[in-house]
């Protein structure tokens, strides 16, 4: 019987996502004993480790609780056994009924485990047996404390052990539980604690990513708990999330994965792909949680770009993308201005800029050849304080300037330098008429004039 199926919570099916990796199994095959395999002394150690557990469960979660004086690697270590067990005891008693045979209900935990009680899990929708109270009991008894028997204690999901979901005690809190605690079955309760070894910062906030291919996202989530747990030192608590320094780490690491695709599988087929990235914060008195969309002709575009020497210089124009324009434009087929010359920043290379410009704005090749031509006799036929004007990013709002333009390329044209056919190839517009009239159609023009300006050698370009 399958342990995991994906859910509509994205913090669960990254969580399950990231367990499938660890193990190497697709997620219909995980069994009982991979879950025991995974929650080990190692996993135990690296979530003490790294300060992303804190910022996903806050300094309440089992394995933080500062009020907790024992060994708390060893209540952690308890809590998740006795996840396992009570989804064990579902899985035994699902069987049983699917098989019609008499089950006594059985087992090692301590528990007392009344196989009458039913609960329905918000988040998933399957029916569970064994409450949180009944675990947190269990977890007591494991780790040699006094457990909480009375009548009156009931333990509660909070935050400490499941992200942004609401309390009993604040309905005010983001995803709220309305007037009662949250029901959540201890399958979705193991799965994300598989979340601080699996993520990073963006923008300041955690991430944890969610697709309509579930092998992307495998893949994604692996590859981040991969760099994670690279190298940890076991006794180190201060080891710091990626991303931290770099706010758009995870582009990056997505470009990365493109390059390295085959290592992961022989072929994925992007076509209709969506991702979508989740940044929350857990910690504090003031959660919060967005959902960034990367379509799929960002997807497509970013596989293609992976593979080109350039990748790095890419990078870096995703850095500086302040407004998240970047990727709305390729979404729509425009051209994006922080790659011209802007201020002391002299453009990026040629070669990126005429990659964007084809895949992109789907400008063709010979259109790019024309601006290259009327750029070469901008500099080759006038002085330097005039190619300096004319080489600001905004020199054609100018009328003066455009006027001058249409002048060198009527020139060109009577000299045989420029053919009619060209200058209907780049200034026609899809056929219906000419676009003279907007400053930015004239860019590419100002582009090549500042690239070339580095290469003049004696009054001539340098070819």
């Amino acid at each position: 019987m399958s342990i995991f199926k994906m859910t509509g919570n994205p913090f669960v099916n990254h969580g399950i996502y990231c367990i499938s990796g660890i193990l190497d199994k697709e997620i219909n095959e995980i069994s009982i004993d991979d879950l025991y395999n995974v929650a080990n002394d190692e996993f135990i150690y690296r979530c003490d480790s790294i300060k992303a557990y804190t910022m996903v469960f806050g300094m309440n979660g089992p394995l933080k609780q500062p009020s907790f004086k024992g060994d708390k690697r060893k209540f952690y270590k308890n809590y998740l056994i006795s996840l396992i067990e009570s989804i064990n005891k579902d899985i035994t008693k699902n069987t049983c009924k699917e098989n019609n045979s008499n089950c006594n209900g059985n087992s090692n935990s301590n528990s007392n485990y009344n196989t009458n009680k039913k609960s329905v899990c918000m988040v998933c929708g399957e029916e569970y047996s064994e409450d949180i109270t009944d675990i947190w009991i269990n977890t007591q008894i494991k780790s040699g404390l006094e457990p909480q028997k009375n009548d009156k204690f009931e333990k509660f999901i909070g935050r400490e052990l499941f992200p942004l979901i609401g309390s009993y005690g604040n309905d005010a809190q983001i995803l709220p539980a309305s007037s009662k605690a949250p029901h959540i079955c201890p399958k979705c309760l193991f799965a994300v604690n598989f979340l601080p070894l699996s993520t990073m910062l963006m923008k300041g906030k955690l991430i944890c990513l969610e697709s309509n291919s579930t092998e992307l996202a495998r893949d994604l989530v692996n590859k981040l708990y991969n760099e994670n747990t690279k190298g940890v030192n076991f006794e180190d608590d201060k080891r710091e999330i990626p991303g931290k320094k770099e706010g758009n780490l995870f582009y990056k690491t997505l470009m990365q994965y493109f390059g390295e695709l085959k290592e992961y599988r022989k072929n994925l087929d992007l076509k209709n792909i969506e991702l979508y990235i989740w940044m929350y914060s857990n910690g504090g008195t003031s959660p919060d949680c967005e959902v960034y969309e990367i379509p799929n002709e960002t997807l497509l575009f970013l596989k293609k770009i992976s593979r080109r020497d350039f990748i790095d210089e890419f990078y870096t124009v995703i850095i500086n993308d302040k407004s998240r324009q970047l990727f709305e434009n390729i979404v729509n087929n425009q051209d994006y201005l922080y790659l011209y010359p802007y201020k002391k920043f002299n453009g990026v290379s040629i070669e990126l800029y005429e990659f964007y410009q084809r895949e992109v704005v789907k400008r063709s090749d010979l259109y790019l050849e024309i601006a290259k031509k009327i750029a070469k006799e901008f500099i080759n036929n006038k002085d330097k304080k005039f190619i300096d004007k004319i080489s600001k990013g905004d020199a054609f709002k100018e009328r003066q300037n455009v006027v001058d333009l249409k002048k060198l390329v009527y020139e060109m044209i009577l000299n045989g330098i420029l053919t009619y056919d060209e200058y209907m190839e780049f200034f026609n517009n899809k056929g219906f008429y000419l676009k003279t009239n907007k400053y930015d159609d004239y860019l590419p023009i100002t582009f090549y004039i500042n690239k070339f300006k580095e290469g003049l050698n004696g009054g001539e370009i340098s070819e």
